[in-house]
């Protein structure tokens, strides 16, 4: 088995081939439809090279379909070697997920190089945007909820996390927003004893 495991576009491919084999195009309705760039990155221009760099590691095959009346496709299909590193990934990612992307946590650890008006703007520009994304993610959800299949479960939680992760960073933004609402506006001293110290 290929030592190293999918990354979570590919691994986001893999697991749509598991329920069946697709050709590119459904796999992009099927990532717009449930959702899936909230928690993976994957643009629609990338799907074909990732597929063809799976193929290349021995993960996916693929044949050509005639269709009636339009191009042949490609279609993608799992293989034994695609199926055993989809489900050590799935369960690696369940045991040790990593925590936060980068980009916030980079930008909260540096904070410091820019002015105290600069951070209270960026962080509510941020707080907007995550209202749009809850309000984004809940119409998703109702869009995705169609008859039942047997992957409705597993998409009701995809979605049901993702807006408790958002309301969690929301409270947690709201926080450092009334934290920081003053700095420089007052010194140390009034904001320890406006915060009961």
């Amino acid at each position: 088995m290929t030592e190293k495991l999918p990354n979570n576009s590919e691994l986001a491919l893999l697991t749509l081939l598991v329920e069946g084999p697709q050709h590119g195009y459904q796999l992009e309705q099927v990532i717009e439809g449930r959702g899936l760039r909230e928690w993976t990155e994957i643009g629609f221009s990338s799907i074909y090279y990732l597929l063809d760099k799976m193929q290349k590691k021995g993960w996916v095959t693929s044949e050509v379909l005639p269709e009636t009346g339009r191009p042949a496709r490609r279609v993608y299909h799992l293989t034994e070697e695609g199926m055993a590193v989809t489900t050590q990934a799935v369960q690696q990612r369940l045991t040790a997920p990593r925590y936060l992307s980068g980009d916030f946590m980079l930008g909260l650890a540096n904070q410091l190089l820019i002015s105290p008006e600069e951070r209270l703007a960026a962080i509510q520009a941020y707080r907007a945007t995550l209202d749009e994304r809850f309000a984004d993610v809940e119409r998703k959800w109702q869009g995705a909820r169609t008859p039942v299949t047997p992957v409705t479960a597993v998409v009701d939680d995809l979605f049901d996390h993702s807006l408790r992760m958002i309301q969690a960073e929301m409270a947690w933004l709201d926080g450092w927003i009334e934290r920081h609402r003053y700095d420089g506006k007052v010194d140390e001293g009034e904001r320890k004893d406006d915060n009961g110290g």
